[in-house]
């Protein structure tokens, strides 16, 4: 199950909404690193077809017990045709195996080009903060700041930020130095004088109503000076530094 991973900082430039774009794209970022960082994790990640093949059987009894409205049902939420039951783990794989080769094209391809220097990534403003896609990929496969009120939540890619253990365990320490580093310039940026990390399950931002999620819910959330952990690389449930 995913654990995302989030880091917060406070943001002071409430007036000066304007400047933000500008100021995001002073900082110098390098692709290479981040992108390395989510083939560290992509290497070892199982495929599709591996996927399937251990998991076939419960999958196709799980359909097999549906009724032909249910199925019906099934097949029309994930916009498919109707496709017999037991050919549908077939029609998985095939899809799957598709879709990751046009993936690690795509990646391969974007990497090479950042190597060569002939792309370079630029943030861009949307509905709720600002995101980096990094020239070729979705929204959550970046970078994103996200706007909260005065508070401001950072994240990365997401091979490496949506599961706590990558982040902790999956990467190496130079790649992790690399975001804390990165995220600190980002943190600073919006005149922030500390950075939290958190995961979904530290209990913060659990609010119902995210619109009111701000510093002084954060401050009341968290025992930074008893609870933070003494460094990025060993973190449990939070890490506070001042900066």
């Amino acid at each position: 199950m995913a654990v995302w991973i989030y880091t917060y900082g406070k943001n002071e430039l409430l007036d000066q909404q304007k400047d933000i774009l500008d100021l995001l794209n002073q900082i110098e970022l390098d692709e290479i690193e981040i992108l390395g960082s989510v083939r560290e994790i992509t290497k070892n990640k199982d495929s599709t077809e591996k996927y399937y093949a251990e998991n076939r059987q419960m999958i196709e009894d799980r359909h097999r017990a549906q009724t032909d409205e249910e199925y019906a049902a099934y097949l029309s939420s994930i916009n498919f045709p109707f496709i017999e039951r037991d050919k549908l783990v077939d029609h998985f794989i095939s899809e799957g195996l598709e879709r990751e080769k046009k993936e690690k094209q795509l990646f391969q391809s974007t990497y090479e080009q950042f190597k060569k220097g002939s792309i370079k990534s630029d943030w861009e403003k949307v509905e709720n903060g600002y995101i980096n896609t990094l020239c070729n990929f979705n929204r959550g496969d970046g970078l994103s700041v996200i706007l909260f009120n005065d508070l401001i939540r950072i994240s990365g890619p997401f091979e490496v930020f949506s599961d706590y253990t990558r982040f902790q365990k999956g990467i190496s320490n130079q790649s992790r130095e690399y975001y804390h580093s990165l995220f600190i310039q980002i943190c600073e940026t919006f005149k922030s004088d500390f950075i939290l990390y958190s995961h979904e399950w530290a209990g913060l931002d659990d609010e119902e109503e995210v619109s009111d999620f701000d510093f002084k819910k954060l401050m009341e959330q968290s025992d930074w000076q008893n609870t933070s952990s003494s460094s990025i690389h060993t973190m449990q449930d939070i890490y506070f530094e001042q900066i």
